[in-house]
């Protein structure tokens, strides 16, 4: 991308303007053709999740999702998408299949659960370790085939 961005300024500094617009269109063009998994509307929240979930599928691990958030600019402040993606990486390393699902609350939080079908009972450090993650307020439910990890991200405080 540093290459990418270089070459046009190049091409902006010695006039070529056609050779600019050309590598512009290219580039969109790139970024159109790789289908995002989440579209909320939000550009930075979409982003990173966007780009941590492909990373993680690329490694080979199964993610589902169903997100339900309304297009509002405190959704685009990173530390949100960053709390979800931090998480949800620490669960990757336990278990390869997770189902993510993000829904907005009237008083602008979100509530966050990665459901676990089919979990294995893991020694207790798992849960252990996820009381670790300060600020979240995690909340563990299980019965015999399903684990959810969830908590509620209060978002005044991205403002």
């Amino acid at each position: 991308m540093n290459y990418i961005l270089q070459s046009m300024e190049y091409d902006l500094i010695n006039e070529d303007y056609l050779e600019a617009i050309h590598k512009i269109k290219a580039q969109k063009e790139t970024v159109l053709s790789i289908s995002p998994i989440i579209v909320t509307n939000n550009e930075t929240f979409d982003f990173i999740l966007n780009l941590e979930i492909k990373s993680l599928l690329q490694d080979g691990k199964e993610i589902k999702t169903c997100i339900s958030i309304s297009e509002n600019a405190v959704y685009n402040h990173p530390v949100a998408a960053y709390r979800i993606t931090k998480l949800l990486k620490y669960i990757y390393n336990f278990y390869q299949h997770v189902e993510l699902f993000i829904a907005e609350k009237e008083d602008t939080s979100l509530e966050v659960k990665f459901i676990i079908p089919h979990y294995l009972e893991l020694s207790s450090s798992f849960e252990e370790e996820l009381n670790t993650f300060d600020d979240y307020s995690i909340t563990i439910i299980k019965n015999d085939e399903t684990m959810i990890i969830q908590y509620i991200d209060s978002l005044s405080s991205y403002h």
